[in-house]
């Protein structure tokens, strides 16, 4: 009863939702005191380099405005800001709390949540990896031969050359991914499990 009683006061007189979680006497003594603080900080960070990459893509795009570029890189870019924006609502989401849940369900629903943006990320640049290797191929073909694209593209030896890149690359991306978001969510998420666990032991 108690610790619900503290969980009702959450945010009162506060606006950041993981101060107000790590003061309360039960979460300080949790093994890992501060994970949604560690993966809010890493989201925030991806949501940057989707905006640097992104940005990149469009200087590439006005550089280079070839018609096959322009198709490959314009779907890579515009869902590359649909991720971004999906991420700064999900670090957004994570500093706020929702009406209604108690304390342990509130911390089930950002864990969830971040699970199921690592997933997303992880599928979403999987899908998008053969548009950004077409446009690669085919700038860095046309800068290395001087060839116009409209050449190149027609060439048996350009599609088979992109298709032996993306049966190559798709696997080593899938586990550079995993690997990746490990490294730089799914530890921390492995904490707010852990204090998600204890927190059910307490109770």
């Amino acid at each position: 009863m108690e610790l619900e009683s503290s969980w009702k006061k959450v945010g009162e007189g506060k606006d950041d939702l993981l101060s107000a979680l790590l003061a309360m006497p039960l979460i300080s003594k949790l093994p890992s005191k501060d994970p949604l603080e560690k993966i809010r900080r890493a989201i925030l960070i991806n949501a940057c380099w989707g905006l640097l990459i992104g940005s990149g893509y469009i200087f590439v795009l006005l550089r280079w405005p070839a018609w096959p570029i322009i198709a490959c890189l314009g779907i890579g870019v515009v869902f590359l800001f649909m991720g971004v924006a999906k991420t700064l609502v999900l670090y957004k989401d994570l500093g706020k709390p929702a009406d209604g849940y108690t304390l342990l369900q509130e911390m089930e629903r950002h864990y969830h949540a971040i699970r199921r943006w690592i997933h997303l990320q992880q599928w979403g640049n999987l899908l998008l990896l053969p548009f950004y290797l077409t446009a690669g191929v085919l700038l860095g073909w046309g800068l290395g031969s001087g060839q116009p694209i409209g050449e190149i593209i027609q060439k048996p030896r350009f599609l088979i050359t992109l298709l032996v890149l993306i049966a190559v690359a798709a696997p080593l991306y899938w586990v550079l991914a995993k690997w990746m978001s490990q490294k730089a969510f799914g530890q921390v998420a492995d904490r707010l499990k852990e204090n998600i666990d204890a927190l059910k032991n307490e109770l």
